[in-house]
């Protein structure tokens, strides 16, 4: 399989300055070697990404994963990118299509914690049964990040998610500059028991 942290820093995903036009943090923070192990005995048909700012992602996803149907959604334009859908909207506004579903949708958008619920809200009945939830960037304002982490995973399980990962970023010290706090990525399926340590 190709290292998808690779072709990520390739496509500017290496850059670590939060409104760069030319790429995103994916790389930098180490967590396309996460989904690259999330993904990979994992049968993608339609991938969605909430919050594209650039759509730098979307043309990795688009080349990691050549048969999928990827679709970025972003609250401002998004320039066209071949072989990818891009939706100018509000995340946290329901699709035209009511019946419309995805085998991973990841939440890369605005990092609120009232935001990430709402999203949540809207987009975590849309996941395909054996599907993956993901919710980058799990550190919300001036919570503590162990404090932010656990809002996501009571999140995802009072949505019917049950977490599988939690990954910190490897850059604590941007996590550090801009949110006082550790960065993570959680990921989240209906498919495993809840692990002891998120049972109530």
């Amino acid at each position: 399989m190709t290292d998808w942290q690779t072709i990520a820093h390739d496509h500017g995903m290496h850059r670590t300055d939060l409104y760069t036009p030319h790429g995103t943090d994916k790389s930098a923070h180490g967590y396309m070697a996460h989904y690259q192990r999330l993904l990979k005995h994992r049968t993608v048909h339609r991938l969605l990404e909430i919050g594209v700012q650039s759509g730098a992602s979307l043309a990795v996803w688009h080349q990691l994963l050549p048969d999928t149907e990827v679709v970025g959604i972003d609250i401002n334009p998004v320039a066209p990118i071949a072989g990818v859908e891009i939706r100018q909207r509000d995340g946290r506004l329901a699709p035209d299509d009511p019946d419309e579903t995805f085998d991973v949708i990841i939440d890369d958008a605005s990092h609120l914690a009232t935001e990430t619920d709402a999203t949540l809200d809207v987009w975590a009945d849309r996941l395909t049964p054996d599907g993956l939830y993901v919710v980058e960037d799990a550190v919300f304002g001036n919570e503590s990040w162990i404090q932010s982490i656990y809002d996501v995973i009571a999140m995802l399980l009072a949505h019917g998610l049950t977490p599988l990962t939690i990954e910190r970023s490897k850059m604590p010290w941007v996590a550090h500059k801009v949110y006082g706090g550790m960065m993570a990525l959680v990921a989240a399926d209906q498919e495993c028991d809840i692990p002891q340590m998120f049972q109530p």
